[in-house]
């Protein structure tokens, strides 16, 4: 799904979708779906489609891992992965799951963004991604546990570069931001993990709601990852930079580079002047989207039965988001975390357990029996025995206005 360069390569052919002149009516694809629909196309000439058809649970895995739009034919071939993966696991794919908590049967895209993506990409950011490749061709579930321990164990210590290269982008960030005109953070320091760079760059990108390109050394050049907010094309902004770029790639909403160290001051100054253009002030400004006003009597397992059609979620085709006023705690309220909480929260005498996440500094506005309106996700937990459990993710919390 990157954004194919002006020069193409004089080859026998390009197999990509978003090639000049190609006729493919998708355009979605990740590099895993545009190898499956190579393997499939051969599977069906010879007569064995079966063959191909096989290697769902990876084309699932890689889409969604991949932030591809999960519309159209990637809504198909995730949907199908995913029934694989809850009913024929790989020995692989069972070892990682062990190490995430999660289990067969009820695996979502959720779980593979943040439990088992993050524990393959792991090996690649800090060591031989290698490992990754040969977990998943693992046929032994023994052998295949080991590794996933090994990418446990590498992903925490990710983890820890993730917080320290954060917490020294942070002030740099904060100086950039003293200047009214900034618009895109450029930032450039000689000794972050380069493994981490993209990750981080997408946390500065949460913080602040602006674009940001994170760069580190590596072989003497400034390399790193761009990563964007959904109404400016970052690609599109290098690519005005161009000739100060040894290498650039991307799409949309993330890319990769390389340039001179010299140039990062110049790259800063002019994507900066190329935001200012296509960049608003209004478009900095966070927002979330509201689907549709719910009373929380209307959360019926009917109602839920319905929602869950509208999966599998991702890239493209969020969550639906849903809004809810007057409502208030009962029975207290649990912090945990550093920013999150726990609570029941009552409409009408219905009474439905919440989650707030990043949003403990809100807490005045439903504490002491204040009532206040929710914006949230809805979501089914997964329990060891019984139903699953109904649960309010909050993405935001207000007061009510006095009338």
């Amino acid at each position: 799904h990157h954004e194919p360069g002006d020069i193409l390569p004089d080859v026998f052919e390009i197999i990509d979708p978003l090639k000049p002149n190609s006729n493919y009516p998708f355009t979605g694809l990740a590099a895993c779906g545009v190898a499956f629909k190579i393997c499939h196309a051969i599977s069906i000439r010879l007569g064995r489609e079966e063959e191909a058809l096989k290697y769902l649970d990876f084309v699932a895995l890689a889409s969604v891992a991949d932030s591809v739009p999960l519309v159209d034919e990637n809504r198909i071939l995730v949907s199908k992965g995913l029934e694989m993966m809850n009913t024929e696991l790989r020995p692989g794919l069972k070892g990682l799951l062990y190490c995430t908590g999660f289990r067969q049967g009820v695996m979502t895209t959720t779980n593979i963004v943040f439990g088992v993506a993050p524990l393959i990409n792991a090996a690649g950011r800090l060591g031989d991604a290698g490992r990754s490749v040969e977990l998943m061709m693992q046929n032994n579930e023994i052998a295949a546990f080991r590794i996933a321990q090994e990418l446990e164990e590498e992903n925490r210590r990710r983890r820890i570069f993730d917080t320290q290269t954060l917490e020294a982008a942070i002030p740099i960030a904060e100086k950039q931001l003293e200047d009214e005109t900034t618009r895109v953070l450029v930032i450039h320091h000689d000794d972050w993990h380069a493994g981490v760079i993209g990750v981080v760059a997408s946390r500065l990108v949460e913080r602040y709601n602006m674009p940001a390109i994170l760069m580190t050394t590596f072989a003497g050049h400034a390399k790193g990852s761009a990563r964007s907010i959904s109404s400016f094309d970052i690609h599109s902004a290098i690519k005005t930079c161009s000739d100060l770029m040894l290498e650039f790639g991307g799409h949309t909403f993330a890319a990769g580079l390389s340039m001179e160290i010299k140039d990062v001051p110049e790259l800063r100054r002019r994507i900066n002047e190329y935001a200012k253009v296509h960049l608003t002030r209004e478009m900095l400004e966070p927002e979330i989207l509201i689907d549709a006003d719910l009373k929380l009597d209307e959360l019926s397992p009917k109602f839920f039965k319905t929602l869950a059609k509208f999966a599998p979620y991702g890239f493209s085709n969020r969550k639906p988001v849903f809004y809810t006023d007057k409502v208030e705690t009962v029975n207290g309220i649990k912090v945990y975390g550093e920013n999150n909480f726990k609570c029941r929260v009552k409409q009408n005498n219905f009474v439905i357990d919440a989650v707030g996440q990043n949003l403990a500094h809100k807490l005045h506005y439903c504490t002491k029996g204040n009532k206040f309106k929710i914006v949230y996700n809805l979501e089914e937990l997964n329990t060891s025995h019984g139903p699953r459990l109904p649960q309010i993710n909050m993405l935001d919390i207000m007061p009510v206005e006095e009338e």
